[in-house]
């Protein structure tokens, strides 16, 4: 008895033509050949989070890319090849949205005057073909720039800070971006807390370094004095007294910070480039000997 045979309407048709497209895409070819839009990737430490965009570079090759070859309000791979992955190896703020860490799938839908950026749960896909918004974990919506000409696809990182940076997609006249924030502070306070205990005894840097940190960021001005004294208590060095020289002119000591600033002097002749060492020496020394000169500060 024979079987009827069924058929699939035309949408599914058309899905299972793309899907087995992409599948195909991810077969290993039979001849080995460069890519029209090499695959590309870029790094950025931002704080203890490492964010990693790979991607592909298509050429405009004069050809009309806003409207044309990209299609306004459809979704874009955000490049060429397989979509776009953007990765992050801990929890960020995406224009002020949380974001866990992981991998995502990046893709864009352009428009004349706002762009939907999406960072989707399933990053490994061919292009745009299999895209579903249900995998959605985060979309933000922020207008495009004009921009100078960009022959391929460009992506990378600006206006970098200590817990943030812009990262940006820019191709043909057209560049948009969208700011990652990142916690570093509390981060750094515990390696501090749980890493100082165990130093060696002869490592003054631990020490310096922390006073540091906590000075920078003003977290606890007098626990990072405690612990500069503790390194130039395990071994005096120009870093250590300098560093001490420098806050204690802060606070309008310059008395004592000149007679930090003489150890320290003498602590930078030793260095095997000192030039540079001495000259902000003698430099600074000058004007805090001033104020002193003047009856300022303590």
């Amino acid at each position: 008895m024979n079987k009827s045979i069924g058929i699939l309407p035309v949408p599914l048709r058309i899905g299972a033509i793309l899907a087995a497209s992409a599948l195909a895409a991810f077969a290993q070819p039979a001849v080995d050949l460069p890519r029209a839009s090499p695959p590309a990737t870029v790094t950025q430490s931002i704080g203890y989070t490492t964010v990693t965009v790979a991607f592909s570079r298509p050429g405009v090759k004069d050809r009309k890319i806003w409207g044309g070859l990209v299609p306004l309000g459809k979704v874009w791979r955000a490049g060429a090849n397989e979509a776009t992955v953007v990765e992050f190896s801990t929890d960020v703020k995406v224009n002020g949205h949380p974001l866990p860490k992981g991998k995502y799938g990046f893709f864009i839908v352009p428009d004349e005057k706002e762009w939907t950026l999406i960072f989707s749960k399933t990053s490994k896909t061919w292009g745009a073909f299999t895209y579903d918004e249900k995998d959605d974990a985060l979309r933000v919506q922020t207008p495009p720039r004009g921009a100078e000409f960009t022959e391929r696809v460009l992506y990378g990182f600006e206006d970098l800070t200590d817990s943030s940076a812009s990262l940006f997609m820019q191709w043909d006249k057209r560049k948009v971006s969208v700011g990652i924030t990142v916690e570093f502070l509390e981060t750094a306070k515990a390696n501090i807390r749980n890493g100082l205990p165990k130093a060696k005894p002869d490592d003054a840097f631990a020490w310096l370094n922390s006073a540091k940190f906590y000075w920078t960021y003003d977290i606890d001005r007098k626990q990072a004095m405690e612990w500069v004294d503790k390194s130039i208590k395990i071994k005096p060095m120009y870093g250590n007294l300098w560093a001490k020289a420098e806050w204690l002119a802060e606070g309008k000591n310059y008395a004592e910070a000149l007679k930090l600033s003489r150890l320290a002097r003498a602590e930078a002749e030793k260095d095997p480039n000192p030039k540079l060492l001495l000259e902000n020496v003698d430099k600074t020394a000058a004007v805090w000997t001033a104020k002193v000169s003047a009856g300022s500060g303590k």
